[in-house]
Order: C-alpha cells, then sequence, then structure tokens
C-alpha cells in the first residue's frame, strides 16, 4: 500500500523521524504533539 501513494510513504518518513526523535530524549511529548498538529516535522 505505501508503494502506491507517495504522500504516504512521504508521510510516514516524517511520522518515523518524530518518533525517533521522541524516543532519543530530542522532543518532549508536547514538541511532539505540536509538531504532528502542524503537518510537519522538520522543526
Amino acid at each position: 500500500m505505501m508503494s502506491q501513494s507517495k504522500t504516504r510513504g512521504s508521510f510516514l518518513a516524517n511520522f518515523q523521524k518524530i518518533i525517533d526523535d521522541y524516543n532519543a530524549g530530542s522532543l518532549s511529548i508536547e514538541e511532539d504533539y505540536r509538531i504532528i498538529e502542524a503537518g510537519r516535522s522538520d522543526e
């Protein structure tokens, strides 16, 4: 399914980066939520 939609693939990559940053301690849950709500992960 991911190979059928570039948008989904991009979203998955961005979402995975947010999860990885959170797990590494780089982001707080509030920062994660703000980034997800804003629809971007490049902050």
